[in-house]
């Protein structure tokens, strides 16, 4: 019988006074096939659409086939070159800090749990004018880190930005800002380790903006399991 996981701290001495739950990751062989499994099925689902949607673009003569045949096979790259970690998003708060916090799940052969020292900045990587690490500050915001990093280019897609939690979990700008809600994401609170992705913008329509933001997630995160929810 598998052992769990409080089982598996207890055993290795708890925690030091300086863990960061929140920023632990959790890797696990069969989420990781898993994962690769959905990329790989994804890859092969956007392959063909893509396909699809170059010939309906060369008939209706509505576009440069060209230029748009380049930007589709750029990003199909990047997808079918993309591997999962087998990351396992846990369901842990900022405030967590004891082996109680984290859910009693049963551990498998090979799993490999990293629990860092708590970080001392948040990042802004993608396409800002200055991506970097930032001093974290329990005041600053998500547009705030953006302002430090200089905002986006003018190829930048801030629309489709995102921010990858430090414990996995991956919020997108499209999913909580909206009509009635204004710039959510600008005044979203941001934790230590937490870092924010800006993509580069297609000019191609939304199947493509949508291709790209896969892509984005792909090769310049590891894929979590919490990714690739949030993303279906």
């Amino acid at each position: 019988m598998n052992e769990g996981l409080h089982s598996v701290l207890e055993r290795a001495g708890g925690l030091t006074p300086n863990a960061y739950v929140y920023g632990s990751q959790l890797t696990r062989e069969s989420a990781r096939m898993e994962q690769q499994k959905s990329l790989d099925e994804l890859a092969r689902s956007m392959e063909v659409q893509v396909r699809q949607s170059t010939m309906a673009i060369a008939a209706t003569g509505s576009g440069d086939v060209t230029q748009l045949q380049a930007a589709q096979e750029g990003i199909l790259t990047q997808l079918r070159s993309a591997r999962a970690s087998g990351r396992v998003a846990l369901p842990v708060t900022p405030s967590s800090k004891s082996v109680s916090d984290y859910p009693d799940i049963e551990m498998e052969d090979g799993d490999r749990l990293m629990i860092p020292h708590t970080p001392a900045t948040v990042s802004v990587v993608g396409n800002v004018y200055s991506p970097g690490s930032f001093i974290f500050r329990s005041r600053n915001t998500a547009g705030a880190y953006l302002v430090m990093a200089g905002k986006g280019k003018p190829q930048s897609d801030l629309h489709h930005a995102f921010v990858l939690r430090a414990n996995g979990v991956v919020v997108a700008a499209n999913n909580v800002n909206g009509l009635f809600a204004g710039d959510k994401f600008d005044r979203m609170r941001l934790y230590a380790g937490d870092e924010i992705v800006v993509p580069f913008k297609v000019p191609n329509g939304a199947f493509i903006r949508g291709l790209q933001t896969w892509s984005q997630i792909a090769s310049q995160l590891a894929i979590t399991a919490a990714a690739l929810a949030v993303v279906h």
